[in-house]
């Protein structure tokens, strides 16, 4: 059995799914049920209120970049290269080009790019140049050494 930790005050259980969800959500992770009690128990509106009317999600409006999960429909960041949700992979041509990826660099919650770290050719990761393979699709590092490719990374 996976251990969970204890719910907070005011978190509240999907009636549908049974997911503990946090208090400040307005829907469920998992099957996006609303939560229960309706706009008179502090509910968002639906519609109008919230974040740009129809999100009501509970998350940012998106952003230039972004990508639309293709199993669970979620909005997620484009820095992101799986979903927040079900883990799907980012498809390819999802979102934004090298520039979405590269400006949310900061998203990943990694270091800058140092000398010697080298790019992915294959995902276009910053892997750090101690690293043979890459840590997000384990392509190994290029037979040339990470000198050439670390000066590019430290671009971005």
């Amino acid at each position: 059995l996976l251990t969970m930790s204890m719910p907070r005050e005011g978190d509240w259980t999907c009636p549908n799914c049974q997911a503990n969800v946090f208090a400040s959500k307005w829907e469920c992770f998992k099957c996006r049920t609303p939560k229960p009690g309706g706009v008179g128990m502090g509910n968002p509106p639906r519609g109008g209120g919230g974040f740009g009317g129809g999100g009501g999600y509970g998350g940012p409006p998106p952003r230039e970049g972004d990508w639309t999960c293709p199993n669970c429909q979620a909005n997620v960041f484009a820095s992101k290269w799986e979903c927040f949700k079900c883990h799907t992979p980012k498809p390819p041509g999802a979102g934004g080009g090298g520039g979405g990826g590269g400006g949310g660099r900061g998203g990943f919650g990694g270091p800058p790019p140092r000398e010697g770290d080298w790019t992915c050719p294959s995902c276009s990761a910053n892997v750090f140049a101690s690293k043979s393979e890459c840590f997000r699709c384990r392509a190994p590092k290029p037979g040339g050494g990470g000198g050439g490719d670390g000066g590019g990374g430290g671009g971005w």
